[in-house]
């Protein structure tokens, strides 16, 4: 749901910086006869990892548009929903010049690294005009959702205050976008287990289901929930049904509602914490899902009587319950885990103290500094097994380990080097290129 805030305002300090690198700055050097791939993407935003071992994130290019630059409309060169798009009208307004803007697409890797790569992304502007999606705008809040079946949403607000969502799944995708909450309360949007989207409005709160066409089919009423003025609430997919959590940052502890799918309410309490993302596990040997972990990076925890910034791993029942809290304090931020073999495999990385900066060598520095973390403990008892320390040429920030289930790891890793630190900006925090690594001992990724 985030990245970490000071981590970013030091990247765009950066972005004023002149760079030399040149593509094949980025090549890394294989150690140890390490088998590596190399993505050369730019990811916009941390990767998800997906239940088949692959991940997705989102990708930008350069795209020339024709928009006006005094609010007219937009004349679209490329829709991926050639049906959809035809029945809000056709629209062909000269404008005033063309414009060099970004366009973005949902990107899936594979451990193989293979690349599946989405048509454009738009987001609407109301019920007629369509336009490119912005990233650099708050008004624009965009997240990526999944399903365990490999189906990729991406949503996102609309200029008018309703939600706008694309799913892309083995080729196939939508665009669809819903004008019902155009004067009604929005809350979020969250995909069912079964490929059918739920958007949650309404200060006592409706769930509006929609099919796999982004068409409208069903609404739910959610009992015993009525939302204040200034009530914000995020909604969740936990292990088939759907949690609300309130949001609000001056609150100690925030409340929480789980209810089904069919708007029976199931469990309700409170949180000291708010979780960034939520991971559900599926049992293998009974295809359905039993609990799930929450995720919460760059969080000042206490440990041994002082505070340091850290991750907690929240482990909950399939009703949202608090199994255990697992404070990391090996990791500031942590992207993604895994449950393997009796073990939860946790990805992240650590920084030095951005209180020690005095001089944009020093935030330099510390980017190309920053260790990959990847924390592995008794998925039961929470109890600590091994620390794995990444330490290569430059910054690393392991995304995901995916065992191959054949005694190895694939390695999912962005690695910041000196050479292209000075082009990098709040949008390509994450290096130049993805890196797979195939390993058969974590411990071969430090070479210190």
């Amino acid at each position: 749901m985030k990245t970490t805030t000071t981590y970013i305002l030091l990247i765009i300090a950066l972005s004023v910086l002149a760079s030399c690198k040149s593509d094949d700055d980025i090549q890394y050097v294989r150690q140890d006869k390490l088998e590596i791939k190399t993505i050369p993407i730019t990811a916009q935003v941390e990767p998800y990892l997906l239940p088949d071992g692959s991940i997705i994130t989102i990708v930008a290019d350069n795209a020339t548009s024709s928009k006006t630059q005094g609010g007219g409309k937009t004349q679209n060169h490329e829709q991926p929903n050639s049906e959809a798009n035809a029945s809000e009208g056709e629209h062909t307004t000269t404008p005033d010049q063309p414009q060099a803007e970004s366009s973005y697409h949902i990107v899936k890797i594979s451990t193989d690294g293979t690349v599946t790569k989405s048509p454009k992304l738009t987001y609407y502007l109301g019920s007629e005009l369509n336009s490119e999606l912005k990233f650099d705008d708050d008004d624009y809040v965009s997240t990526i959702d999944y399903t365990d079946n490999g189906e990729i949403f991406f949503k996102y607000r609309t200029h008018s205050g309703g939600l706008g969502v694309s799913k892309f799944e083995s080729g196939v995708y939508i665009d669809g976008h819903t004008d019902i909450l155009f004067d009604d309360r929005f809350i979020d949007g969250v995909p069912l287990n079964d490929g059918r989207f739920a958007i949650i409005h309404n200060d006592n709160p409706v769930m509006s289901i929609y099919d796999s066409q982004f068409n409208l089919t069903e609404e739910v009423e959610f009992p015993y929930l009525h939302m204040s003025v200034s009530d914000d609430f995020i909604a969740y997919n936990i292990c088939g049904n759907i949690m609300l959590l309130n949001t609000d940052a001056a609150e100690s502890t925030h409340e929480f509602y789980v209810y089904s799918t069919s708007g029976e309410m199931l469990n309700y309490g409170s949180t000291p914490i708010l979780f960034d993302k939520i991971i559900n596990i599926k049992d293998a040997a009974t295809n359905t899902y039993t609990h799930a972990y929450a995720i919460t990076g760059n969080i000042e925890i206490a440990n041994d009587s002082t505070s340091v910034t850290a991750s907690i791993i929240t482990k909950l029942d399939s009703k949202g319950s608090v199994i255990y809290h697992y404070p990391s304090y090996e990791q500031n931020e942590v992207y993604n885990l895994t449950e393997y073999d009796g073990k939860l495999i946790i990805s992240g990385f650590t920084t030095p103290s951005y209180s020690d900066y005095f001089s944009l060598n020093d935030v330099m520095s510390s980017l190309t500094s920053t260790t990959g973390k990847i924390v592995v403990i008794d998925a039961e008892t929470k109890k600590e097994l091994t620390t794995y320390t990444i330490s290569l040429e430059g910054g690393v920030m392991p995304f995901a380990v995916v065992p191959d289930h054949n005694g190895k790891f694939y390695v999912y890793m962005a690695r910041i080097f000196s050479t292209n630190v000075g082009q990098m900006g709040s949008r390509n925090q994450f290096g130049e290129a993805i890196y797979i690594y195939h390993i058969d001992d974590l411990n071969k990724l430090n070479i210190e």
